[in-house]
């Protein structure tokens, strides 16, 4: 068997190597390394991780600071008066938004919003008439659409496509369509998420969906690389995500090319234009 004092050594320097890496990657990590030293034929005879869990979690957290144990111990340094937030349709975070940053504007998130009534689509047993139906798919796309419309124009349109005699034949045919004019009438025309939070036609092109925030959260978790991180290593790893960013900037001031886009979002968002 190796020897203990060794592994535990190097498993130390590791910690102090990868400061954000969990315990259990650095002994994984350490055991593949003496397994390659030793030419990997046979398994290296090491303690088992729950051996050295104490002692690698100790040394992590001597070089980790203490912990805030409550707010009055958190120092934000500089003004945080951000002047807009989009955010999806959850009623409990829009309140919160409205308690505790009453000075922003709230906005949803176009995205969700179609989402939202996709899914209620697909609860009412609409999706394979949506597929099969040209004239059911475009009602439904024209409802979907509505929020590009100008502010005062959307309760006029709804009611113009619901009062259709077109719409009402598709109504008699599927039944649920109904039932659908009624989710999108009662919840974002008359309802709990009132026309300006959905609307984006007076919105700039950057911010009619939260897609770019979702994507960096993507970008931050791949980093982390676990769904629980300490408070010390989630700072850590927005700090070199900033680094990635301030690069970045310094590579646009100096005129480099920003990374191509797909065509079907180019030419998507010279439609909308």
């Amino acid at each position: 068997m190796i020897e203990r004092a060794t592994f535990r050594e190097k498993m130390r320097s590791s910690i102090d190597d990868q400061p954000t890496t969990p315990v259990r990657r650095v002994y994984d990590a350490a055991v593949s390394s003496v397994s390659r030293q030793g030419g990997g034929d046979r398994p290296p005879r090491i303690e088992a991780f729950s051996s050295f869990r104490t002692i690698l979690n100790r040394a992590r957290s001597k070089r980790m600071p203490e912990i805030p144990r409550g707010v009055e111990e958190v120092e934000i340094q500089g003004p945080w008066r951000p002047q807009k937030v989009v955010c999806d349709f959850e009623m409990a975070l829009i309140t919160a938004l409205q308690s505790e940053l009453p000075q922003v504007s709230i906005q949803g998130c176009y995205f969700h919003f179609t989402q939202s009534l996709w899914r209620r689509v697909q609860e009412l047993g609409l999706v394979r008439a949506y597929r099969e139906n040209l004239r059911l798919r475009k009602c439904i796309r024209k409802l979907m659409a509505l929020g590009y419309l100008p502010r005062p124009l959307v309760r006029l349109n709804f009611n113009s496509l619901r009062r259709s005699q077109r719409t009402i034949r598709l109504i008699d045919r599927n039944p649920s369509l109904l039932d659908f004019f009624g989710y999108v009438q009662n919840t974002y025309i008359g309802g709990f998420f009132p026309v300006p939070l959905w609307n984006v036609f007076d919105r700039e092109m950057d911010t009619r969906t939260n897609n770019h925030v979702e994507s960096y959260h993507k970008t931050l978790n791949d980093t982390i690389g676990v769904r629980h991180p300490s408070l010390w290593t989630f700072i850590r790893c927005l700090k070199d995500r900033q680094t990635v960013v301030e690069q970045t900037i310094d590579g646009a001031e100096r005129g480099e090319l920003a990374p191509a886009r797909r065509r079907k979002w180019r030419v998507l968002e010279e439609r909308l234009r």
